[in-house]
């Protein structure tokens, strides 16, 4: 990957940037920039942004540009765009990810994240392109230094002291035991008429345990750790208190969590995500008649996509 001593240059050519925008003519230009996934393109896009950027720092930025492709960190960001375009973010359980540059990158005039575990100083970030860690030369101490209007807090005290336009949070619901404590902070610290946004990871799916086998390739029925998880048998498994299923995830159901968020939002999406074929197949109808208080769609839904906001005055 890349080294901090060893920056790439931005080949420019002949290219007069013309940083004199518009914010309406900025939008415009954005919407023509499809890809955002390609260091080019997401340089591109964090010009067209940010109509202040030195470009005597170009390579530097453009490095930072070539990581959050690297990670792969480019998908989330043109999934949500219409939310990230000129709005202050909060990413709550943000871990520590490029996700701040390249929201920003995407038009987010400021970003905030927000994670317990946060680590400024890592160089090396969870690729979701190449499923694998990767030292990629950068911190986000170092991302800090070179694109304005990001920060990193590893507790949630900003929400009583700050306002957003956006708040994301990607597979972070599952895992929140105070989420309704948190949902009424959330709606407190929205700007009428702000959105949230959530990728919610549902615990009653075939790999809603997060724990090995993750995905149904990794499946070794020889393997008794495997046979404690596997098939929705995590689902009536009776794990030790200090388990990370008890200790790490709420076990929400996908009713309880569209009740929560009504009482605090309006929804404006709720998307159902099932299993791929392979995995519903393994739903066997002796595993439904033993899980019987749940419905078929509860056991099959792997993920909920919500949007919802906060109303306006």
């Amino acid at each position: 990957m890349h080294d901090e001593e060893h920056v790439q240059t931005v080949d420019q050519g002949s290219v007069e940037w013309d940083l004199s925008f518009t914010e309406q003519q900025a939008r415009s230009v954005a919407a023509q920039i499809v890809g955002f996934d390609t260091p080019q393109s997401v340089f591109t896009n964090y010009i067209v942004h940010n109509k202040d950027t030195n470009l005597k720092a170009s390579e530097r930025l453009f490095q930072i540009c070539s990581v959050i492709c690297d990670v792969g960190h480019t998908m989330l960001p043109r999934q949500i765009r219409p939310l990230l375009i000129g709005k202050d973010v909060l990413d709550f359980g943000c871990g520590t990810t490029m996700y701040g540059a390249a929201f920003r990158a995407m038009g987010a005039r400021s970003y905030v994240g927000v994670d317990p575990v946060v680590d400024l100083s890592r160089r090396r970030f969870r690729s979701r392109r190449l499923k694998a860690t990767v030292n990629t030369g950068v911190s986000l101490e170092s991302v800090m230094l070179r694109i304005p209007r990001i920060e990193y807090y590893q507790n949630a005290d900003i929400l009583e002291e700050r306002t957003f336009d956006t708040i994301i949070l990607h597979t972070v619901t599952e895992h929140l035991h105070d989420i309704e404590s948190l949902f009424s902070r959330f709606q407190k610290a929205l700007n009428p008429g702000g959105s949230i946004w959530f990728l919610h990871t549902n615990f009653y799916s075939w790999s809603g345990h997060n724990q090995d086998p993750k995905t149904l390739k990794d499946f070794d029925p020889e393997n008794p750790e495997h046979l404690k998880y596997a098939d929705w048998a995590h689902v009536d498994f009776d794990a030790p208190s200090d388990h990370v299923i008890r200790t790490h995830l709420n076990r929400l159901r996908i009713g309880e969590l569209r009740d929560l968020t009504e009482r605090y939002f309006s929804i404006v999406e709720w998307t159902l995500v099932e299993d791929k074929p392979p995995v519903q197949a393994r739903l066997t109808p002796e595993i439904e008649r033993r899980l019987g208080r749940f419905s078929r769609s509860e056991l099959l839904t792997k993920q909920v996509i919500c949007l919802a906001r906060k109303p306006t005055l």
